[in-house]
């Protein structure tokens, strides 16, 4: 503006012949001049003149109305002064020391015409600063733009919204929120500055907030509001609805101080920023259900892929499991056919050292055999996840609460254990895997820590899951955990407990889900299908085991150790023994004689176990057949059974196995096959 005045008194001073000209601002107590120009000879007299109270106070007199001023006696070498005001309450006054050289009228009509080029000129002023603070907004919102739309999280995108958005209005408080389904409570996602949530939660409950927002458009209330709902909102306020198609998700609110109201700019600058706010939010939420998506790929891919090694390796551990069997059964053989005989108390020892080692070496492969096994044994049945997660926390005891005096750190072991729906299959194999789960947890706790125990339900699924705040495992090592004869605990450790503990949830139709990071502890989180209770079935009646006299058997096995062991073993029974090196054989023996009982292997070239007790039935069904494998629980019981096999007896097996199974096998009818882990009673005699 005091350009403008500048370029009235360049050219139109000297043609009114003024020494003084003023643009002042409304009036007050004094004259508060905005932009001045003045000749040479006035610059003294004009300070003085614009300080006296007398000039006020003739402007006061002429307020709103143009013309010359009265002459002020204080003043007399000031010869005439003109006021014209503006609509805006300001105005222009022009004074000279020597008379007008244009006549009044002339002068009057000249000063108007310039007051109204300052007026244009203090318009386009306004204009021009208006335009450049909405271009610099809307260069600020194209610079929120981008960072709304780089923040993908959409907890945090709802605080940078609110930042951005008092920042852009210049507003004093300023709130995100969305709307509940149901009778809930408003849910304020963000807010900030002098935002109070309890008008709008008020609102809420009443409903007339959602009448508000049912609008589709933005609402301005500068002032007070005759509608009662409104009177405890603060005001200025400005409410801007989230609009994503012909749904109202929610709103956004901003406040200013009393005396700024919202303006027209400021409308049409929430609504393009909220617009950006909305399609930033279903940018991150799509962002989100992507990122949930992909780790749910990923982590069905690990699943799958850990899935196929893990088969890969059950198959081959199977495998050597078998073959580890047929040579254990026949060390065993040997050394129990020797200790029968009277021997040199030096050579007994030996062969009883031997024995508890081949022993020991069965029981390692009989919990390998644990891990390839796909199916349950017996008769699943109900157990209460409760009652197992209690019964492996009483075995652990001594692993997790009497462990302080050794090595100095406190384990504390919390269990949170909810009731559940039961999970069908083995009590005892859920409480195994359990308590490994729990010992390798006191394991990751060196210098003491704590053991979480939990037990819930989602839906139809039940969960196990134990949690400590130990060591962690890095992922390589996660990634094995599950193999075979690894483990991170040295001498200590057989590497079997996490391979069994698979194989066992794998056979009840769970999984086990692992998260671990290095110092961070370990959470192993067993899933199950949720199972009924079932009513409890009598218990068996007991068979009395028969006194078996001399029998004819045959035995058929394509390992010659094994069937030659066998052989001997039966022969120091008291039993007629015939041997078949395979079933091609044993059919030719079978064509020739009649036997009280035949035992075969499964697995042999040529013609299998399931084949040679089909023959054997086929020929009389009341011959029993007993099956002696290295595939331990491997073996499909369905199968047995419906090959007509009678006992399976598992290898590697004890003398008194063999005579046991014999008398049990005569003392039955032969309706249900049993299986008789062999080294059991072994290592009870031993």
């Amino acid at each position: 503006m005091s350009q403008a005045i500048k370029l009235i008194w360049e050219a139109a001073g000297p043609v009114m012949g003024a020494d003084l000209l003023v643009f002042f601002q409304p009036l007050e107590e004094k004259l508060r001049p905005e932009s001045l120009e003045t000749s040479a000879a006035a610059r003294g007299r004009a300070e003085l003149l614009l300080r006296s109270g007398e000039l006020v106070a003739a402007l006061r007199q002429k307020r709103n109305k143009t013309g010359f001023l009265d002459p002020f006696p204080s003043f007399p070498e000031w010869n005439w002064h003109l006021v014209v005001f503006l609509e805006d309450g300001r105005g222009l006054l022009f004074s000279s020391l020597s008379p007008a050289p244009l006549e009044a009228s002339k002068q009057l009509r000249l000063a108007v015409g310039l007051a109204a080029l300052v007026q244009s000129a203090g318009r386009w002023q306004v204009l021009e600063s208006g335009m450049r603070l909405y271009q610099r907004r809307l260069e600020k919102l194209a610079v929120f733009q981008k960072q709304l739309f780089s923040t993908l999280k959409e907890t945090d995108l709802a605080e940078r919204i609110v930042a951005r958005g008092a920042e852009l209005l210049n507003t004093v408080g300023a709130a995100l929120f969305f709307l509940p389904s149901g009778d809930k409570n408003l849910k304020i996602a963000a807010h900030a500055g002098k935002f109070g949530p309890v008008p709008f939660q008020r609102a809420h409950a009443s409903g007339f907030l959602e009448k508000l927002l049912a609008k589709r458009r933005p609402l301005v209330f500068n002032g007070p509001e005759a509608a009662d709902e409104l009177a405890e909102f603060p005001k200025p306020l400005m409410l801007v609805p989230l609009l994503r198609g012909e749904e109202v998700e929610g709103g956004m609110v901003f406040q200013h101080l009393p005396n700024d109201p919202f303006t027209q700019a400021d409308l049409e600058l929430a609504i393009l920023f909220v617009q950006t706010a909305v399609q930033a939010l279903v940018n991150a939420r799509n962002f989100e259900h992507l990122e949930v998506a992909h780790h749910s790929l990923s982590g069905a891919q690990e699943r799958l892929l850990q899935s196929e090694r893990l088969v890969a390796l059950k198959e081959m551990s199977g495998g050597m499991a078998h073959d580890f069997n047929n040579v254990l059964g026949a060390i065993l053989g040997r050394v129990q056919l020797l200790l029968a005989q009277p021997l040199d108390e030096k050579i007994s020892r030996a062969l009883r050292q031997i024995e508890a080692s081949a022993l020991e070496a069965a029981r390692t492969v009989a919990r390998l055999q644990e891990f390839t096994r796909d199916r349950q044994g017996g008769n699943p049945e109900p157990a209460d996840l409760v009652s197992v997660a209690r019964e492996a926390i009483e075995l652990t005891k001594p692993v997790w609460r009497d462990r302080i005096d050794s090595v100095g750190g406190t384990i504390e072991l919390e269990p949170d254990l909810k009731p559940t729906a039961p999970v069908l299959g083995s009590f005892s194999e859920l409480v195994e895997v359990a308590a490994n789960l729990i010992a390798n947890a006191a394991d990751a706790l060196p210098t003491g820590g704590k053991i979480r125990v939990s037990t819930f339900q989602k839906e139809r699924e039940v969960f196990l899951a134990v949690r400590d705040d130990g060591t962690g495992m890095s992922p390589e090592t996660k990634s094995k955990i599950f193999f075979p004869f690894f483990t991170t605990k040295g001498k200590r450790g057989t590497g079997l407990g996490l391979s069994v503990a698979y194989g066992v949830v794998t056979r009840h139709g769970g999984e086990i889900a692992v998260q671990s990071e290095e110092g961070k502890g370990s959470l192993f989180t067993l899933r199950f299908p949720a199972s009924t209770p079932a009513p409890k079935k009598p218990e068996p009646v007991a068979t009395a085991v028969k006194k078996v006299g001399e029998l004819s058997i045959l035995v058929v096995d394509d390992d010659e150790n094994i069937r030659n062991v066998l052989a001997e073993m039966l022969d120091f029974l008291g039993h007629r023994v015939a041997a078949a090196p395979d079933g091609g054989e044993a059919f030719n023996l079978l064509g020739r004689a009649d036997y009280d009982l035949v035992i075969t292997d499964l697995g042999m070239p040529g013609v299998s176990g399931w084949e040679v007790a089909r023959r054997v039935k086929e020929k009389n069904p009341k011959t029993p057949v007993m099956l002696v494998s290295g595939w331990g629980a491997q073996i499909d019981s369905a199968r047995v059974q419906e090959s007509g096999i009678d006992l399976v007896l598992n290898k590697p097996f004890h003398l008194d196995d063999v005579r046991r199974s014999i008398s049990e096998i005569l003392s039955k009818d032969a309706a249900r096959p049993v299986q008789r882990s062999a080294h059991s009673s072994a290592s009870r005699k031993s």
